[in-house]
């Protein structure tokens, strides 16, 4: 049968889309105080996010979703009009690719000038695939590893810094919104972490969130070796344990000798850009915080 894809409108997200995402990823993921947060609290520089959903039907009953927010990012001082594509997800009983590409070019309608996504290995190819065949974006699949990890170090030197104050820090090679005191008061309402740590050395700054299994690096100052050797290490004054996104060609080299790798994900991130907007950055240089990944 062939798909009618007139329903694939822009709507407002509703607390009934839950059930939806929830039954198309076939978890809960992070459950429902998780999807109110990062849908009816969301911030950007004080204001509420443009966010447009888009639901595939059939006979009344929703087979398809995809969430697109649209947040202004900064990368080093450049500022740029970003969508956030996410939540995408379909019935299993529907194997049409059809239905897959037109959800993703869905999420991608938002003006913008950046169009961010993130997935795992098989999904992003085809994310990707579709972009270069229907958009007139340039399109770069940077891979990242999100890592739990025993260190063996000794714990590093810290200095507690009031949260209010992260929004005076300098933040090198991070795509991301603008780490304004919004910013940090909205990430402190994250329903899945039971609280934060706010640190500092010398020029080093991150934000640790506190999990019953780890101690969470969530936001990172820049991304040099020697801020993740520390903050590794400075996550051992909270847990035993740590969880980190790092670059995938990295890996091997910041844990090789000081810790015990745990377990590893792929998270691999989509960044499409038009020609007269392409960013400045070295892939392996750039920083992806806990927040933009929801």
């Amino acid at each position: 049968m062939k798909e009618n894809l007139s329903f694939l409108l822009p709507g407002i997200v509703s607390e009934k889309d839950y059930q939806s995402v929830r039954l198309f990823y076939g978890r809960d993921l992070g459950g429902k105080a998780f999807f109110d947060w990062k849908h009816f609290q969301d911030v950007d520089c004080g204001q509420v996010p443009k966010k447009q959903i888009y639901r595939y039907q059939q006979q009344q009953r929703i087979k398809g979703i995809v969430i697109s927010s649209c947040y202004t990012f900064y990368f080093n001082q450049q500022q740029r009009r970003a969508v956030v594509i996410g939540d995408l997800g379909i019935e299993d009983t529907l194997k049409s690719t059809n239905i897959v590409k037109q959800l993703v070019l869905s999420g991608h309608q938002q003006p913008s000038d950046i169009i961010i996504c993130h997935s795992d290995h098989r999904k992003i190819a085809i994310y990707k695939k579709i972009f270069d065949k229907c958009t007139d974006t340039n399109n770069l699949i940077i891979p990242f590893l999100d890592v739990v990890i025993e260190s063996q170090a000794t714990a590093a030197c810290y200095q507690a810094v009031a949260p209010q104050h992260f929004a005076e820090v300098s933040f090198h090679n991070n795509l991301g919104r603008r780490k304004d005191n919004h910013y940090f008061n909205y990430l402190q309402q994250h329903p899945l972490y039971t609280g934060f740590h706010f640190i500092r050395n010398k020029d080093f700054y991150c934000v640790i969130g506190m999990r019953e299994e780890y101690a969470e690096i969530v936001e990172l100052s820049s991304t040099s070796n020697e801020i993740y050797h520390w903050a590794i290490a400075a996550t051992l004054n909270f847990h035993a344990r740590c969880k980190i996104l790092v670059p995938q060609a990295r890996l091997e080299y910041l844990i090789k000798e000081s810790s015990k790798l745990i377990s590893q994900k792929d998270l691999n991130l989509l960044i499409s850009s038009y020609p007269n907007q392409a960013l400045d950055f070295d892939p392996d240089h750039l920083w992806i915080s806990r927040l933009e990944r929801r």
